[in-house]
């Protein structure tokens, strides 16, 4: 409205257009530097937006070699203890197992020995009871006789 009445202004006009004019231009160039701190501000978050990048693919390759390195020497403790597993399994098998059958050979064998003793001793026992009433009774000798022989056999068997 004020640029359509342009040949009627008056003083306040021209002076009211004098800041108009000076107001624009101040606004153009708050603009040209709003503009200019958008630019920078969007070349700084590209650039902070590319380190984040660099930054998680160095944290991620790093990652991944531990990772390996981890799974690596697992693997190997998994296998070692597999190893000392085995071999503690056939150190059992082949040194302590013997060991232990032999004990038990030995002490059966004695417990028969002993057993064996005492059999013995029972038809000896036996024996010389059966003689004794043999020598009383001489018509029943014979058959004791061939008794004791069979149970002396028995005994030594």
């Amino acid at each position: 409205a004020l640029l359509q009445r342009k040949g009627s202004w008056g003083g306040a006009d021209v002076q009211l257009f004098t800041s108009l004019c000076h107001q624009e231009h101040s606004l153009e160039g708050t603009v040209a530097q709003a503009k200019a701190a958008y630019g920078a501000a969007s070349e700084a978050l590209e650039g902070a937006h590319g380190e984040l990048l660099r930054a998680i693919r160095e944290r991620y390759s790093a990652e991944t070699l531990w990772s390996d390195k981890i799974r690596r020497a697992s693997t190997w403790w998994t296998a070692g203890l597999m190893a000392l597993h085995l071999v503690s399994f056939l150190s059992v098998y082949l040194v302590m197992e013997p060991i232990k059958a032999q004990r038990l050979r030995n002490h059966v064998e004695e417990v028969l020995r002993d057993e064996l003793v005492g059999v013995r001793q029972t038809v000896a026992s036996l024996q010389s009871t059966l003689e004794s009433h043999v020598a009383s009774d001489g018509a029943a000798a014979t058959a004791a006789q061939a008794a004791a022989a069979v149970m002396t056999a028995a005994a030594a068997a």
